[in-house]
């Protein structure tokens, strides 16, 4: 039992602390950067999170749902090892796709450089 709540300590941390650290980071924010750098940042974010997305297919999220149909080791480990080979790849054509198709997508955010 204790393991389960250790380890729920940590994913409960793990989730927390990038949400944490942008609400800590807010008045510093707001202090040095006028509106219209912090609406930038704010823009710039919220395609960060839908480009990561179609970037990694959500292929990350997947692990938790397969992972415990293999059973040894080795099989873990060929699970993780093929997805991080994966992602690497996938991420890699993507970020050069992404500079390739630099005017595309500078027509979403005109005001902002690529």
């Amino acid at each position: 039992m204790s393991k389960l709540i250790k380890n729920t300590i940590f994913y409960t941390i793990g989730n927390f602390l990038p949400t944490a650290g942008q609400f800590i980071l807010l008045p510093i924010y707001t202090q040095h950067l006028p509106p219209e750098d912090y609406g930038i940042i704010n823009s710039l974010s919220t395609f960060n999170t839908i480009f990561s997305l179609l970037i990694t297919l959500s292929i990350g999220k997947s692990i938790y749902l397969i992972y415990y149909d293999y059973k040894t080791t080795k099989e873990h480990k060929d699970l993780l090892g093929t997805i991080s080979i994966g992602l690497f790849f996938l991420t890699t054509i993507s970020t050069v796709l992404a500079f390739l198709l630099n005017p595309l997508i500078g027509q979403i955010f005109k005001s902002i450089d690529f």
